[in-house]
């Protein structure tokens, strides 16, 4: 009858508080969301070379990367493609009075749980048609 009346009484239920704990690092790192780094830059007078990050949230990480090309005041934007952490992409050098769009580069992740991360972005660079 004791025991009934404890938990009637707002007894402790299930584990005792010292089984409880505060959890692991791995466990904390699972609660918390992925984030997405990038870092890009042009390597040459055609490419532009990235490199990203990602961490937090549950490894393994499903890194996406995405292109977004502003073009005579329109935004034309790819689909997210799945690849590793370094792209290059193509992006000519603009010559004096020739036409150009501004690229920009995103990023982003999913972790193990499915959650997404920030859409880390590198750029606007200027490339030519």
């Amino acid at each position: 009858m004791a025991g009934l009346l404890l938990t009637a009484c707002g007894g402790p239920e299930g584990p005792a508080a010292e089984e409880l704990g505060e959890g692991t690092g791995e466990q904390a790192a699972a609660l918390t969301s992925p984030s997405a780094s990038i870092s890009c830059a042009r390597t040459s007078g055609i490419d532009i070379s990235c490199t990203a990050n990602a961490s937090g949230g549950s490894a393994p990480y499903d890194p996406q990367w995405q292109n977004r090309r502003l073009m005579m005041g329109r935004i034309y934007v790819e689909g997210y493609d799945s690849g590793g952490y370094t792209r290059v992409v193509d992006c000519l050098t603009p010559e004096p009075g020739g036409t150009t769009f501004s690229l920009t580069i995103r990023f982003r992740v999913f972790d193990a749980n499915g959650a997404v991360s920030n859409e880390a972005q590198a750029g606007p660079f200027e490339c030519a048609f």
